[in-house]
């Protein structure tokens, strides 16, 4: 019998090779939280691309169903950005709650708002 609320997503690297540091660390927190069945189903119905500046690093998850995908270059427009220092990053994807880095300016959301709250849901696991 088929299991209907099992969802998986993968998550890739576009090119492995040169990718920086900021994308190797967000596969892997990515990859650690959506092998919990109830993130993989939220993060099965996010679409659209994600901007992430830490320090000078600048990745872009592209989420499509069944596959996010990270990489390096600049896709036409962001669905939503966050811009920020990589400690603040982390601590924010780790599921620290970042309402100081949002007010000290260490953390700069822009676009779609709800997009990047759901991210960072999937991402403190």
């Amino acid at each position: 019998m088929a299991d209907y609320n099992k969802c998986e997503v993968e998550v890739r690297l576009d090119e492995e090779r040169s990718i920086c540091l900021a994308g190797l660390i967000f596969r892997a927190m990515l990859r650690r939280s959506l092998s919990k069945p109830s993130l993989a189903r939220l993060a099965s119905r996010l679409r659209g691309i994600v901007e992430i500046q830490a320090g000078r690093m600048v990745i872009f998850l592209v989420m499509e169903p069944g596959i996010w995908v990270i990489q390096r270059g600049t896709p036409s427009r962001p669905t939503a950005r966050i811009r920020g220092d990589m400690k603040s990053l982390i601590s924010a994807g780790a599921g620290r709650l970042p309402v100081m880095d949002l007010l000290r300016l260490r953390l700069r959301p822009r676009g779609n708002l709800w997009v990047l709250l759901a991210l960072f849901w999937i991402m403190r696991g």
